[in-house]
């Protein structure tokens, strides 16, 4: 069918213009310029099998139905499915893969024709388009939705509901639409699918109305398995005596697991056996009550709590580090100090008496000799050592009891 304007032939082959443009097609076999359909309704992309063959592209054979309108069903027992490089007929563009384009025999698009420069003349809001007028153009591929990346919109030229359209895609300016004014233009439907895949659809299908197969059954009791359990234990076991009733322990469960009572056990008698008086118990309500094991363990606790934090909350106050250009009474002969160790902690620092004192030449005291107890053996140990590795304790001692001092 032709439409004509002003004598002159727009398009021929439709009654409407269709989304035919120009390409490239690319294969292991060279370069080839073809013509492709942007099949906006296809659900597969198609390539004729002596395109792909001139191409060189190969795959993996199977069945393939293709159909359209009104149900028309054309099958395609050699199809393949291959993957092409592809790109649009203009400087600078770039070849994209398209990848699962099923071969079939022929595409059966009529030849159609454009006069763009025809067109442009009746419609001016075309004069922006950049595509070319065809004269016979055969589509031999049609790129359906699987790559609709290809057939998106990124400009569209239209005036008039009723007139053409025409878009920029990444593959070249196509024209669509009607050019008169008036009536519809042609259409093109395909689906397809693989011969297996229709025939596993078909039967999903048809056994999915079965209940049975998909194992859903009318369900014959509400209750849960242990409920039924527990009425099954009451209806043995319940009975009638005088004006009562009477029946069992409805365990949910039957193997009953009671826990282990025997630490709980143990902890209560301990306890009771720490409680008891370790000394006379005074029948004067004033007198404190007596001593119990429990007692010291709460002692002992205390006394940890109370030196910890003797450790970490008093003991660095007495290990601030003055600026000598601040006066700070600098250690004496006779004071009690600890004997700071980083490898050890705070509370195993050993204690000493400062015996002697080194004063600089500038009168501070950097350095003091300190006498220690050996425990273990009872002697006393004399060490020097920088003041900034002793801890005044605030406590001194007379310098003629130093060296017999019980309190190292």
């Amino acid at each position: 069918m032709t439409t004509t304007t002003a004598g002159a032939s727009i398009v021929e082959g439709t009654d409407g213009a269709l989304p035919i443009v120009p390409v490239w097609l690319q294969g292991p076999s060279g370069t080839i310029k073809t013509n492709a359909l942007l099949g906006t309704g296809a659900s597969r992309s198609l390539m004729e099998e002596e395109l792909a063959a001139e191409l060189g592209l190969d795959g993996k054979g199977f069945k393939f139905n293709c159909r359209g309108f009104g149900g028309a069903l054309s099958t395609h027992p050699n199809s393949k499915s291959v993957e092409v490089a592809i790109s649009g007929y203009y400087h600078g563009a770039k070849f994209s893969k398209l990848k699962n384009v099923i071969t079939v025999g022929k595409i059966g698009v009529a030849p159609y024709s454009l006069d763009l420069k025809e067109a442009k003349k009746q419609w001016p809001c075309l004069h922006q388009m950049k595509g070319r007028s065809m004269r016979k153009a055969v589509p031999r591929i049609i790129i359906g939705s699987p790559h609709r990346h290809l057939t998106i919109p990124r400009e569209i030229l239209s005036s008039h509901l009723e007139g053409p359209v025409a878009t920029r895609t990444i593959l070249g300016w196509v024209l669509e639409g009607n050019l008169n004014g008036s009536g519809a233009p042609s259409m093109y439907y395909m689906a397809g699918s693989r011969e297996e895949l229709d025939l596993s659809l078909h039967n999903l299908i048809k056994e999915s109305f079965r209940n049975e197969d998909f194992d859903i059954r009318p369900s014959t009791s509400r209750h849960t398995i242990e409920d039924q359990k527990a009425l099954q234990i009451m209806e043995k076991t319940t009975v009638k005596i005088g004006d009562r009733w009477e029946t069992g322990l409805l365990w949910r469960d039957e193997d009953i697991k009671l826990p282990n009572s025997y630490d709980d056990t143990m902890k209560t008698a301990e306890n009771i056996a720490n409680s008891r008086p370790m000394t006379y118990l005074s029948s004067d309500v004033d007198d404190p009550g007596a001593l119990t094991s429990n007692q010291f363990e709460k002692a002992g606790a205390i006394a940890a709590d109370l030196w910890k934090r003797w450790a970490d909350e008093y003991l660095p106050t007495l290990l601030q580090r003055e600026k000598w250009t601040d006066q700070v009474e600098p250690l004496d002969v006779g004071d009690l100090v600890l004997i700071v160790d980083d490898q050890l902690p705070r509370n195993c620092w050993v204690k000493a008496v400062v015996t002697a004192t080194f004063p600089a030449k500038d009168g501070h005291v950097r350095a003091v000799e300190v006498t220690t107890r050996d425990f273990s053996t009872k002697k006393k140990n004399t060490l020097k050592r920088p003041v900034t590795k002793l801890c005044p304790l605030g406590l001194k001692i007379g310098k003629s009891d130093v060296i017999t001092s019980n309190l190292l």
